[in-house]
Parts: structure tokens; sequence; C-alpha cells
């Protein structure tokens, strides 16, 4: 394993703790923005069925292929998987709603994973790490929002929240894991 391999790999760990409880043996998982794939590595080699999907292919591993798509509409029919994941990626997409209402169209239950805010010092600072973390400083959406307006998404998309997890780190950043259902 390179470096970097090591590196995306620990970082994806780290979610899979906080994730784990979520999923069960033999379900099929989508992970919607799967970017470097290490976290689609975790799965697979605790023996997950999951399929990735992304805009581009950035997989750090040769091992794990992407499904590209266009953004917008997921390639899959009607409930098509038992679990679709978004772990932070949700702020990187122009409209989230879309990919939220998409999730609940293929999927059976949804997992989200997002960085949140409490005020305005944490929303801003939250967006200058998430542009250094990610290596993106131009044209990069900041669609961040707080638990309120990510309850009043799922509201709207007539999706419920089965359970939610809060994490503190970094002394300034805060990230909820949402369990949701038709």
């Amino acid at each position: 394993m390179t470096l970097y391999q090591k590196w995306c790999y620990q970082k994806a760990a780290i979610k899979l703790d906080r994730l784990a409880k979520f999923y069960k043996k033999g379900e099929t998982i989508l992970d919607i923005g799967s970017g470097n794939c290490a976290l689609n590595m975790q799965l697979k080699n605790a023996g997950y069925d999951i399929i990735g999907l992304d805009i581009a292919n950035k997989s750090a591993f040769k091992e794990i292929t992407p499904v590209i798509y266009d953004g917008m509409t997921l390639p899959f029919e009607d409930n098509s998987f038992d679990v679709v994941q978004i772990i932070t990626v949700l702020h990187h997409i122009k409209n989230p709603e879309i990919t939220v209402k998409e999730a609940k169209r293929v999927g059976k239950k949804v997992i989200i994973m997002e960085d949140i805010y409490e005020n305005t010092f944490q929303k801003y600072v939250t967006y200058i790490a998430d542009s250094i973390n990610n290596w993106e400083f131009i044209g990069h959406p900041h669609t961040n929002m707080n638990d309120k307006e990510w309850k009043e998404v799922f509201d709207r998309n007539g999706l419920h929240i089965e359970e939610s997890e809060y994490y503190n780190f970094l002394l300034f950043f805060k990230q909820v894991t949402y369990l949701l259902t038709k």
C-alpha cells in the first residue's frame, strides 16, 4: 500500500468506526461521492457488497472503480440498494437536496454524515478547513447546513430520522451522522 493509500485508509477507518453500527451483513450499499474509495475498500474488505459512485474516478485503489454519473440522476432503479450512504459529500454539491431525493429513490435507508455548524464563526472556519483539506479553492460550493436545516431537507423529502449521532472534533468542528428511512 502506498503512503497515500495508507493515509486515505486511516481517515476512512475513523469514519467506519462511526458508521459500522448502521450496516447489517448481507446489505447492498451504494456510496455516493466515493472520492478516493478508501471507505469502499474498507467495507469491501469487511465483506460488504458495495458500489462506489462519483462524478469522476479518483479512486486510490485499483481494486475499486466507481460508477461515474452526471451528478444529478443516480443510474439505478428504484429501491436497488439496502443502504445509500453519503459521507461528508453533500456540502460539495450545488443542490444537495436533489442528491438526497435520489438517494431516497434508490435506497431503502439512507446514511448521511455531514459537517454542521452552530454559529457564523464555526460556519466560516468549516468552509476554510474544508477548502484546505480538499485542495479546492475556486468554484467549490459550500452548501453546509446546520442541524435544523438538514432536518428540514429530510422532512421535505419524506425521510424520517431513525437515529442521529453528533461528534465534536479539533476544537471548532462538528459532524453529525443521520440514519434515515422512508
